[in-house]
């Protein structure tokens, strides 16, 4: 079932087609802005479904490690390119951490080794009972009555139906002198190469595609 968006960057109504996915969902351009987006996306209800099972589908998403020692933490730590950038740019110990889609937390598990205060927004139920079982406070939203030092968000904003949103949120919870950390897909190449971009052949969850300008 597939419902008709504006385009999510500035809500108009302009799509230029690009290509047609394998999955068979039409890529656009929006005529006025550039941003890159599918302008027809499954439902809202079909959405929150694949992700309270996202397990099901992507079977590497689950950590068969339910508790990582203290020797695999610090592995962990020294690896992590994220928490270096944390480190480089105002530091992790005594900071509050909000992730959210932390799949089954071990950025979350790494960061809190590190010396922060981590909280969890998960949709997948099972990745939710081990955040849970792992002491990782976690909720199903973002709660608007928090405030943290640090919110990040990896490989998330691309999955969702109005990314704007989770962005306003997250806006509203961080401290004024808060850091917000994202990573993910570099639409931008998609410029570059054309409608044979590996971006619109794989990862079919993703329902929008960022450049470094278009996120700006």
């Amino acid at each position: 079932t597939l419902r008709h968006r504006c385009c999510p960057a500035c809500s108009v109504e302009k799509p230029i087609r690009i290509c047609v996915r394998p999955d068979g969902l039409c890529v656009a351009t929006c005529a006025a802005c550039s941003f890159v987006y599918l302008p027809d996306i499954p439902s809202t209800d079909e959405i929150i479904q694949i992700y309270s099972e996202y397990a099901r589908y992507k079977p590497n998403y689950a950590n068969t490690e339910p508790f990582p020692s203290s020797i695999r933490l610090a592995w962990w730590t020294l690896r992590d390119a994220r928490l270096r950038i944390l480190e480089l740019f105002g530091g992790l110990r005594g900071c509050r951490l909000l992730e959210v889609g932390p799949s089954y937390g071990r950025f979350l598990s790494t960061a809190r080794f590190a010396g922060a205060t981590v909280e969890a927004v998960e949709v997948d139920e099972d990745a939710s009972r081990h955040l849970t079982a792992n002491g990782i406070p976690t909720t199903r939203t973002v709660n608007l009555r928090r405030r943290y030092d640090i919110a990040c968000v990896f490989q998330l904003i691309e999955h969702l139906a109005t990314p704007q949103d989770m962005i306003s949120d997250i806006a509203q919870v961080l401290e004024p002198d808060g850091r917000l950390l994202l990573s993910l897909p570099n639409g931008g190449e998609a410029a570059l190469v054309g409608s044979s971009w590996v971006g619109f052949r794989v990862d079919f969850e993703h329902l929008q595609y960022f450049s470094i300008a278009s996120i700006a």
